[in-house]
């Protein structure tokens, strides 16, 4: 194991909340296929280049999106492996479509970034055309339900204007 695969094995594990000593006690007791799990799952992230510091924002990101993850259910190695390169793609995806639009990172570290992009693209289109109140209220009721009452607020502001 190389020790980029072993930086992100180790972060993995720390992510997922498996302990070294739980690790050890799988390799002793001939358990080693969960280990061999971990092991591709940190392949499979490290060759995707996702970078460590993002795991923990891929296991929140599953947390609020993944059915088993609202029910507090912990992912396997594997389906975080798959779920991290995903997430990654779309949150790389998203920082691009902002730069584009020439926007600052957003103090919430990225949370909100799909919410930002969509009320950036209405901003452009605004000066294209008539955006309809409806879109802008459909844009409120997406912040609001995000916890973001003030960017609600612009967007319904947004309306009158």
């Amino acid at each position: 194991m190389n020790n980029d695969i072993k930086a992100v094995f180790q972060e993995v594990c720390r992510v997922l909340g498996l302990p070294r000593p739980l690790i050890e006690h799988w390799l002793k007791t001939n358990n080693g296929r969960r280990v061999d799990e971990l092991n591709a799952a940190a392949e499979l992230i490290s060759s995707a280049g996702v970078p460590a510091e993002q795991m923990q924002m891929a296991l929140d990101d599953w947390r609020a999106n993944d059915w088993r993850g609202r029910k507090g259910e912990t992912p396997t190695p594997a389906m975080f492996g798959e779920h991290a390169v995903i997430f990654w793609g779309r949150w790389t995806k998203t920082q691009n479509e902002l730069r584009g639009l020439d926007m600052d990172r957003p103090r919430w570290r990225g949370k909100f970034d799909r919410l930002r992009v969509a009320r950036a693209r209405l901003e452009q289109e605004r000066a294209e055309r008539d955006v309809g109140p409806d879109e802008w209220e459909g844009l409120a009721r997406k912040f609001e339900s995000a916890d973001r009452p003030g960017a609600a607020a612009a967007c319904r502001a947004r309306v009158s204007a």
